[in-house]
Parts: structure tokens; C-alpha cells; sequence
């Protein structure tokens, strides 16, 4: 009698209609959630922030990669800017990435590394300040705040110049690998078109696990929870991921098919798109920050405190 009552009984199952109850629920308080916290208006806030940054981001990416490795392609890095852009747009985005890989041999002033540091940390800056504000959280300082901002730019530069390099190298590798002569035995043939399809998918599958990785850890360490709280941070990540490839697949496919947007913005259609590919990008990451803090008890709190 006493070992039964020791030995704790499993929770009851949810039947379906119930698990469907509480995802409606859930849903319902994810969109109440973006709606009372502004989430439409910052993301294009974000996206300025993300903007401003981008290209600076690029150009010591470049730079350090030409100093440390002999190589300045930014090929690999600019795979998602050269699928959302088709057409003279994407031509223009491709002289321009040349350029930058041309001009990151020459020197860099020290004055222009700390104008690096603080432009580009403002995007990392703003998106703490608006989890912040999603969540309720603490703020913290200023200072602190911008020096953390600044150690996230310097991550990014570091994983950039990383991955980019490691893809350059595997991609060279697969080229050599590629270079078959025409009467080739069927073992050959095949290791060829194995290099093909691996050329093609390798950048898009390590970039989705890079950007998975340091989004989690973004979620994770970006803001201050009260100890006691339970933290969630895969749940907002594969849901923000989801978000992210399915509008940047949608939006490329878009642009390259139906929108005529060359003809409205002229010279200025690459930057138009970007802005707003980084503007959906950015709702997706608040997407994904909501939904954690739905899942932490967060979201309720901040909402009755308004």
C-alpha cells in the first residue's frame, strides 16, 4: 500500500482535440503577444539597423580573409543576397560584391575598425533592446549592453571569416574533384555528379546550421531572466528558422518571377529588396522570441503589466 502510494502515477495523455485546444490557445496569444508589443514596427527598425551593418560586415569579413588566407571571395556568405535578386539587380549585387572583394586588400585605419565596431553593433544592440522589451526582461546598462553588442559583432566576424574560408576550401576541393575527362569510367561520372550536388547544397546546409546554432545562443544569452524561470530556446529557434527559410525561398522566388521591382526602383532595386527580405527576417527572429516567452510564462506577465 505504502510502495503505491510512493510511486508516482504517469500524467494523463492529452487527447487530440485537447493538444489542438492549447495550440489554438497558444497561436491566439503569439499574435496578441506581436500585436501589444509593436513587433511590426520594430522589425523595420531592425531591418535599418541590419542594413547599416551589412556591408561594413562584409568588407572585413573580406579584408581578413584576404590578409589570413590570400582569398576575398565573399561568395559563399552572399549565397542568400544573390537568391533574392535576379536580373540586373542581381548583376549590380554581384559588380559590387567584386568591388568590395578588390578594395578589402587595401589597408584598414584604426579609426575605421571602430567605425565598424559601432555601426555594425547597433543592429545587435536594437535587437537586445526589443527582446527586452518582449519579454519584460531587466535591462541591463548601456555600456554593458553596447559592449556585449560589440562581442557579438566580433563572434560573427570570427564565424564568418571561419566558415567562409572552410566552404571556399571544400568547394575548391570538389572542383578538382569535378575535373573529369569526357571518356571517364562510370565510377568517375559518378563521383563527378556527387560533386556537383554537393557544391550546390554544402553552403545552404552549413549557413542554416550556423545561423540555427548562434540564433539559439542569441536567445539564450542575449537577455536577463529571473533565475527562476525554466528557459526555452529551441522551440522560438526552429520556429523562427522555419520562418526565415520559407519567406527567403518565397521572397526569392517572388522577386525572380513577378515583381517588376527594377522598373519602379531603378539603381536602388538591390537595396530595396534587401530592406525588405531584412525586414521579414527580423519579424521572423521576434516571431521566434515571442514564442519562447509564450512558453516561459514571460509573455503573460509583460502583457498584464501593460
Amino acid at each position: 500500500m505504502v510502495r503505491s502510494l510512493l510511486v508516482a502515477k504517469p500524467p494523463p495523455s492529452q487527447s487530440l482535440s485537447q493538444r489542438l485546444a492549447r495550440l489554438w490557445t497558444l497561436t491566439r496569444a503569439l499574435f496578441k503577444g506581436l500585436f501589444t508589443h509593436h513587433a511590426f514596427d520594430h522589425a523595420a527598425t531592425m531591418a535599418f539597423y541590419f542594413f547599416l551593418g551589412t556591408i561594413p560586415l562584409l568588407v572585413v569579413i573580406s579584408f581578413l580573409l584576404g590578409q589570413l588566407v590570400g582569398r576575398s571571395d565573399l561568395g559563399p556568405l552572399a549565397l542568400p543576397l544573390e537568391f533574392l535578386l535576379s536580373g540586373p539587380a542581381g548583376d549590380q549585387l554581384r559588380t559590387e560584391l567584386r568591388g568590395l572583394s578588390a578594395a578589402a586588400g587595401s589597408p584598414i585605419a584604426p579609426l575605421s575598425v571602430i567605425g565598424f565596431l559601432w555601426l555594425t553593433s547597433n543592429g545587435f544592440h536594437n535587437l537586445m533592446d526589443v527582446f527586452e522589451l518582449l519579454i519584460g526582461a531587466s535591462p541591463r546598462s548601456w555600456q554593458r549592453q553596447r559592449l556585449l553588442a560589440i562581442a557579438w559583432v566580433l563572434v560573427t566576424v570570427v564565424i564568418g571569416v571561419g566558415v567562409t574560408w572552410g566552404l571556399l576550401e571544400v568547394n575548391g576541393a570538389l572542383d578538382a574533384v569535378r575535373a573529369v575527362p569526357p571518356d571517364a569510367t562510370m565510377v568517375a561520372r559518378a563521383r563527378h555528379a556527387l560533386a556537383a550536388g554537393i557544391a550546390r547544397s554544402d553552403v545552404a546546409v552549413v549557413l542554416t546550421l550556423i545561423f540555427t546554432l548562434a540564433l539559439a545562443a542569441f536567445y539564450r544569452w542575449s537577455v536577463v531572466h529571473p533565475p527562476t524561470i525554466r528557459r526555452r530556446v529551441w522551440p522560438g529557434t526552429f520556429v523562427a528558422m522555419a520562418l526565415w527559410v520559407l519567406v527567403s525561398w518565397s521572397f526569392g522566388a517572388w522577386v525572380s518571377t513577378i515583381a517588376h521591382y527594377a522598373v519602379y526602383y531603378g539603381s536602388l532595386a538591390s537595396m530595396a529588396v534587401i530592406l525588405l527580405w531584412l525586414y521579414l527576417t527580423s519579424l521572423a527572429l521576434l516571431v521566434g522570441a515571442e514564442v519562447n516567452a509564450r512558453l516561459e510564462g514571460v509573455g503573460n506577465r509583460t502583457m498584464i503589466g501593460l
